[in-house]
């Protein structure tokens, strides 16, 4: 994992039983399960990256999709028609560090583990103290088209509710980062945070100024700004296949409930991809998962008798961070793919990148801040790139086993 989404090198730790078939119950650390693209292995993208809304909602910061709990699903057909189901609840991350500021993390302020005599480290915030959030999470998948050449229909929905429990230290004091949402420009190449909504449960200074290196305000007082108390999100899938083009679109948004929080602050994304197998295969689908599965060219490039698979494809998405009370920034990027598939284990991916643009919001602008947020100045914001528009070539060679 990266981007703090959990203990390094750990993603699925867990135990399934399936005694029951086709119903299998997990527990442990694993993939929440929220949709398509992201509970999908990395094996089977079509792009390097994922999407915008994927990556500001699932794959990074605090949220990371890889949470210890527990999860029953469910693959079976009605009227011969595919479908998926599956839901739970789960914690957060095994080991994720504390969101926000290493400040937020000192001893006599966290009943944590990682802190030592009040050096400011980024902790781990789970450590079962009772500060650990909560989640109901659930997916369904109906296929309701699917012919014996691999043509079909997909669609989908999920949906989770989240109670937000560490927002107050051990000793009643306020931490300032119960929750935040973030996303690089759709690309592994440069990691910044070109939106970024900051903690989401922040205070102000009264009388004084941020300390940053000891969470308080200097000769001041803190004052709660904004509280997140609870995160309810939804999601939305389509895809389909036809011969030798196919298309995915999702539509995600996250409500962020709480102190000085209304139903104004609504984040929304989404993205809209197609591709095409210049060498004629279709793309596989897995009934199990409700999602894509492995490619098989025709006909292998290596120990093979042929030129592999080759695809062109193409994404536009959008991410929207902008609300009434949140100033996340605003982005959208179209991308251009080409992928050489070697076998199916092996595969060359290049993506062309262009950032159609970046905006704040007319109250971080209002401010007068320019690569700070108003809250507590500790995270960049998009103020620092508003108005740019880059283009990034990226290449990448999979191998899996």
């Amino acid at each position: 994992m990266r981007n703090n989404g959990g203990t390094q090198g750990i993603t699925d730790a867990f135990v399934k039983y399936i005694h029951f078939k086709p119903i299998a119950i997990t527990i442990g650390q694993q993939n929440e399960g929220k949709s398509l693209d992201s509970y999908m292995s990395n094996n089977y993208l079509t792009f390097i990256e994922r999407s915008l809304p994927n990556n500001a909602f699932i794959e990074q910061g605090s949220n990371s999709k890889y949470q210890l709990g527990l999860t029953a699903e469910t693959f079976e057909e009605v009227f011969d028609l595919p479908y998926f189901l599956r839901g739970g609840i789960t914690t957060e991350s095994l080991g994720a560090p504390g969101p926000g500021n290493s400040s937020d993390n000192t001893v006599g302020g966290i009943n944590n583990t990682g802190g030592t005599n009040g050096t400011a480290t980024n902790a781990n915030r789970n450590g079962f103290s009772g500060n650990t959030s909560y989640q109901l999470v659930g997916r369904g998948v109906l296929v309701p088209f699917k012919d014996e050449e691999g043509n079909l229909l997909h669609t989908g929905v999920w949906g989770s509710g989240r109670v937000l429990n560490h927002n107050y230290n051990q000793n009643g004091s306020l931490r300032t980062g119960g929750w935040s949402y973030q996303s690089q420009p759709d690309t592994d190449v440069d990691r910044t945070n070109w939106i970024n909504t900051g903690n989401l449960t922040n205070t102000k200074c009264v009388g004084g100024t941020y300390n940053s290196a000891t969470g308080v305000c200097a000769g001041g007082h803190n004052v709660v700004q904004h509280q997140a108390n609870s995160v309810n999100m939804f999601g939305a899938e389509l895809a389909g296949a036809y011969g030798p083009f196919h298309t995915t679109s999702e539509f995600m948004m996250a409500q962020v409930n709480g102190y000085n929080y209304s139903s104004a602050d609504l984040l929304q994304g989404f993205y809209v991809s197609g591709g095409w197998f210049i060498t004629g295969e279709t793309r596989p689908y897995d009934e199990k998962k409700g999602t894509w599965n492995r490619l098989i060219p025709r006909s292998n490039f290596l120990s093979g008798d042929g030129w592999g698979a080759w695809e062109v494809a193409t994404r536009y998405d959008l991410m929207d961070m902008n609300t009434k009370h949140i100033n996340g920034g605003a982005i959208d990027i179209g991308t251009l793919a080409l992928n050489w598939y070697m076998t199916p284990r092996i595969r060359f991916m290049t993506n062309w990148v262009h950032v159609f643009a970046t905006n704040t919001s007319q109250a971080l602008k209002a401010s007068g801040s320019k690569c700070n947020f108003p809250a507590q100045g500790a995270s960049a914001s998009i103020g620092c790139f508003n108005g740019l528009s880059p283009n990034v070539w990226e290449t990448a060679v999979r191998i899996d086993f």
